[in-house]
């Protein structure tokens, strides 16, 4: 399985990115590899980062894989984290705590709740 994120960084607007599903057909793996790249670029092009990761969402909402929709979220949140926007993160982190919970997923419950707290820990210490 080749890694699509090239080609979704130069996906520009909602629309290209629906005419880019017509001709490609996204796995969970794919996703998966999506996500390992978000990872990677929140620490070198947080830009690239987060317009990888709101590809991702949308993408992992159609894929029809909750568990995909968690680690697309828990991406965006922390992308969102990167930038500072950490109420939107913390959204982001609630919403993947809500699908893993409902999976069942105990390790990617805490991996993700362990993330938010970082989230809080560090909006807190902001006010201050």
């Amino acid at each position: 399985m080749l890694d699509p994120s090239n080609e979704l960084l130069r996906v520009q607007s909602i629309d290209e990115l629906r005419v880019w599903q017509k001709t490609h057909e996204l796995s969970l793996e794919e996703l998966q590899k999506i996500v390992h790249r978000i990872q990677h670029l929140i620490s070198s092009d947080i830009h690239e980062a987060l317009k990888l990761a709101e590809w991702a969402v949308a993408l992992s909402l159609d894929l029809k894989s909750p568990f995909g929709q968690g680690l697309a979220m828990r991406a965006k949140a922390a992308a969102l984290m990167k930038m500072d926007e950490r109420v939107q993160a913390l959204e982001y982190y609630g919403k993947a705590v809500q699908t893993f919970t409902e999976l069942d997923d105990q390790l990617e419950v805490a991996k993700t709740l362990n993330l938010r707290m970082t989230a809080y820990r560090d909006r807190k210490s902001t006010r201050l």
